[in-house]
């Protein structure tokens, strides 16, 4: 009865008055196939225990209190508009699957998933599997992750995950993106979407061979006891606040192409040889009318302090402040770019340091080390043009994903209302 009629089987969820307790419970069962199909069903407090969804096909079911225990998802599709307080505890799901809901909150607690890798040659996460609520909240917790795409436009959460190419994309319009106690030492978690604004974007003792955030906008970004290989920003991406703290960066390092920034701090960090610091914009190789001839990277103030930079890359930069304390600096490129403070205070140079076109307004220098070899002159003038470092004119702070491109036009010459 409960596989061949839908409606009984949401209808005994409902006895006992629902609640935040499963109320029915469905153990050992068969869906999918010959085992039955169910589509358009409200299922409200049911738990399913030890069942096999084998190429199931469930669409436009609304869950609540629902959870699925030791449960396994074979190429399964289920989704619906509303997934209210939805549970996934030790489930396997494999192949090409769909688990999704549109709005509400679902749990994912020591899961395994196991999606298929793209074609070569083709989109590297077209075959991914999915899991998510797409417009609300996502969390995982203590799962193996393999080819899984997801999202989360409230809030995005992987704690104490394993992970092997990850993609989400979360559309988010001031939700957070959470990140702790992670291990991704292969593939790449992307994060990628070119739509996605978050409030706040916290990794926390994690190690990301390849995470990528770049066009995202972010208003607040921290890390703390990581090691990382990160890109933020990006002509379309923004971040307000960014502190790194107690976090070695490996692989390509910390990488910001003609990127806007307001602060960004490093504190105790270190950059291992063969990584570097990069936060530059770039020269436009072929200008047509009305492009702009340079790209510029913005940003109101970086700071190193107690850190280890092997590489650094500050080209084509606008910044107000450059504060380096108590920090090592090699093979710095700071060529093209205007600055409007440089500080050093207990510095070390070291390697090549490119002053090529460098433009300083103020210098302020105490307990400097040089041994650099230098091109250019590291010196400042009260002429030098100040930094254009007002990242978004005439833009809203307060809404970091407010879209520039929807600021009102300025009337034409001529114009009458």
């Amino acid at each position: 009865m409960l596989l061949s009629d839908p409606r009984a089987l949401a209808a005994r969820g409902e006895q006992g008055g629902g609640g935040k307790e499963a109320v029915l419970e469905i153990r050992g069962k068969i869906f999918g196939g010959s085992g039955g199909n169910f589509s358009g069903t409200s299922l409200v407090g049911i738990r399913f225990v030890d069942c096999l969804f084998d190429a199931f096909q469930g669409v436009d079911n609304d869950l609540e209190n629902v959870v699925f225990d030791n449960c396994r998802f074979r190429a399964a599709t289920l989704n619906g508009s509303h997934w209210i307080n939805v549970t996934f505890q030790q489930c396997e799901m494999l192949g090409h699957f769909c688990l999704e809901g549109a709005f509400g909150n679902v749990r994912f607690e020591s899961c395994r998933f196991s999606g298929f890798p793209g074609e070569e040659g083709g989109d590297w996460s077209e075959h991914f599997g999915y899991a998510a609520v797409r417009t609300g909240i996502t969390s995982f917790s203590h799962c193996d992750i393999r080819y899984l795409s997801s999202g989360g436009a409230t809030g995005l959460q992987l704690l104490d995950c394993d992970v092997q190419e990850f993609r989400a994309e979360c559309h988010s319009r001031g939700g957070t993106l959470h990140l702790e106690n992670c291990r991704a030492p292969a593939g790449r978690m992307d994060f990628c979407d070119g739509v996605s604004s978050f409030t706040s974007v916290s990794l926390v003792n994690s190690r990301i061979a390849k995470l990528q955030l770049g066009s995202v906008r972010i208003a607040d970004f921290a890390a703390s006891h990581c090691l990382l290989d990160v890109e933020l920003g990006g002509v379309r991406g923004w971040v307000g606040e960014a502190a790194v703290r107690h976090t070695a960066f490996a692989g390509r390092g910390f990488r910001c192409p003609a990127s806007s920034i307001d602060s960004l701090l490093f504190e105790d960090c270190v950059f291992a040889s063969g990584s570097s610091l990069q936060l530059f914009g770039k020269a436009s190789r072929f200008v047509k009318p009305g492009d702009q001839l340079v790209l510029w990277g913005r940003g109101g103030s970086l700071v190193l302090r107690r850190t280890s930079v092997a590489k650094a890359r500050l080209t084509h930069l606008q910044i107000g402040v450059l504060i380096v304390a108590e920090s090592s600096l090699s093979d710095a490129d700071l060529s093209w770019s205007r600055i409007g403070t440089v500080r050093l205070q207990d510095v070390a140079l070291n390697g090549i340091l490119d002053l090529t076109e460098t433009t300083i307004c103020r210098l302020e220098s105490s307990g400097v080390s040089n041994s650099a070899q230098m091109v250019g002159r590291l010196t400042a003038s009260v002429n030098a043009p100040e930094p254009d470092v007002d990242v978004f004119p005439n833009l809203v702070r307060s809404v970091p994903w407010a879209d520039a491109s929807k600021r009102m036009p300025k009337k034409k010459p001529g114009h009458r209302d």
